[in-house]
Order: structure tokens, then C-alpha cells, then sequence
């Protein structure tokens, strides 16, 4: 059922091209009627919520680090967090695990892992810096490891996930709604 589900997304573009908005409309509600006869309609609501959130939760890019100096970004679990391009930078966070750890969200060469301000305080500071040796960091990705040290200059900013204690908050001055 829910490979069906997915051609009803794929299908209407595809039939779209060279088919009037009659036809695509007949074509899409065959497979809506194949779908709930196969299925019980709400197992097929069910897959289509899931599908609908998988897609939201997808994490937000929001953009370079050169560019977050001193902001705050909101987030929530639900959305999957944020992410930024980080190039030759190391991305870490001090507030997500025990002193003197980091969890390492980014290396260069290597995906960046969200930032969701998961754990710990409802408000994070992220930290970009390029390091000595930062392969060295790459068993650490995704997870606590020892905190790096900054071979230049150092960017941070903040993510507050909304989630987390909403009464408590601490919200940030200037928070970036995106």
C-alpha cells in the first residue's frame, strides 16, 4: 500500500505533461480507489501521515556559518532540527554532552549531522572553527568526543528547541524564524 501511495504523489506531475487537469484527475482518483479497496482507509490515512512527516521532518539548512555569528535559530524535534554548510569547518557542541566533550556535528568531507538541541539545556551554542587534524575527529561524528580546539577564528551561534520545557524557556533575543 504504501508504494501505491507514492505513485499518487509521483504520478500527477508525471501524467501531467501532455494530459489535460480531466484526465490527471480520473488517472489519480483510479489509484485512490485501488489504494482504499486494497486497504482499510485508515491504514491508508496512516501511510500517508507518515509520509507527509517524514517529509517535513527533513532538517532545515540554514545556510553558511560564516552567516550565524551571534544568532538564534527556534527548532523542534518534529522538524528534524537544523543544518549549515560548514565546508573546511569543524561544527560542535559543548551543551550536549559531559564536561569537557562536544558532540561533533560536522567534519569537512563529511555530512552534517542535525542540530536539534536534543538534550541538556533548551538552548545550545554551536561552535565552527577550523582545527588541527580533524579526521581525527571522525569517530566522533554524530556522537560526544573531545572538544576541539579552534586553530582560527571561531563562529557561534544558538539553537533553542522549542519543544523542550516551552514555559522555561529561554528564548533568544533576536530569534531567527525560518
Amino acid at each position: 500500500a504504501q508504494a501505491q501511495v507514492s505513485l499518487v504523489f509521483c504520478l500527477v506531475p508525471v501524467v501531467s505533461q501532455g494530459h489535460t487537469h480531466t484526465q490527471v484527475r480520473t488517472h489519480t482518483l483510479v489509484l485512490q480507489k485501488m489504494i482504499l479497496a486494497a486497504t482499510p482507509f485508515r491504514l491508508w490515512m496512516t501511510l500517508l501521515s507518515a509520509s507527509v512527516l517524514h517529509a517535513l521532518s527533513e532538517p532545515e539548512n540554514i545556510g553558511s556559518v560564516h552567516t550565524l555569528s551571534n544568532k538564534c535559530f527556534e527548532t523542534t524535534s518534529k522538524e528534524g532540527g537544523k543544518v549549515a554548510e560548514a565546508g573546511n569547518y569543524v561544527v560542535w557542541d559543548p551543551d550536549a554532552c559531559s564536561s569537557g566533550q562536544s558532540w561533533i556535528h560536522h567534519i569537512p568531507g563529511k555530512p552534517f549531522k542535525a542540530m536539534t538541541a536534543g538534550g541538556g539545556p533548551t538552548k545550545h551554542t554551536y561552535h565552527a572553527a577550523t582545527v588541527k587534524d580533524p579526521e581525527q575527529l571522525a569517530s566522533y561524528l554524530g556522537d560526544c568526543g573531545p572538544t576541539p580546539t579552534p586553530t582560527g577564528k571561531e563562529i557561534t551561534w544558538q539553537v533553542v528547541n522549542t519543544e523542550r520545557e516551552p514555559k522555561y524557556m529561554p528564548l533568544c533575543a533576536h530569534t531567527q524564524r525560518s
